[in-house]
């Protein structure tokens, strides 16, 4: 439950941000296009971003209704609180339509009400940003424990590991959850160096 209230706390003040902004650089700004018009695209390595990430987004298989399709976070499986409340919200919205849908038997215009979900390849953006990222996927690698030259299908297969039964989320997730913590290191070194 923990985990879940980080998320959401992350991804309240997220809305409607870029994900590779955020990532690279601690920056929370809007961007049009992610990977055009980003800070600091300068520190990736992959030339063709676009393509590299939606690949590496169709890559990931989820069981029915354990992570949202759309931005990869955890839904309430059996009630079990994992879904950030902010999120709660969307997925509600978007039952209540599909629900209106059913009994009428209509021709789906109450799926077009249906609210896309606010958080929609966020999650997936910022975990490639971190793999494609010359200064990140270093510093991720130390901390999570994996080789720091994995291909792209390689490192898909580890992000998807989850380890539920330790209460963690699937690794992609969890190191999602710790660029906070790595921004505030780099900062502390950053004032470390000044005192000097």
């Amino acid at each position: 439950m923990e985990r879940s209230a980080r998320l959401d706390r992350m991804l309240s003040s997220l809305q409607g941000c870029c994900p590779v902004c955020f990532t690279l650089k601690n920056e929370i700004r809007h961007c049009e296009t992610p990977f055009v018009s980003c800070v600091g695209r300068d520190d990736l390595m992959v030339a063709s971003h676009d393509q590299e990430c939606r690949r590496f987004k169709k890559m990931f298989k989820w069981k029915p209704y354990h992570y949202c399709f759309f931005c990869f976070l955890p839904l309430d499986r059996n009630f079990n609180g994992q879904e950030p409340q902010c999120h709660r919200k969307y997925t509600q919205s978007y039952l209540n339509a599909d629900r209106a849908n059913e009994p009428s038997g209509s021709s789906g215009s109450e799926r077009s009400k249906r609210q896309p979900c606010p958080w929609a390849d966020f999650v997936p953006l910022a975990v490639y940003t971190i793999y494609a990222s010359n200064r990140l996927r270093p510093a991720f690698a130390l901390k999570f424990g994996f080789p720091r030259d994995l291909r792209l299908a390689e490192f898909q297969q580890w992000a998807a590991i989850e380890e539920s039964g330790r209460g963690q989320f699937w690794n992609g997730l969890e190191m999602f959850l710790a660029i906070p913590e790595y921004w505030e290191a780099v900062q502390n070194m950053k004032a470390k160096s000044v005192r000097i």
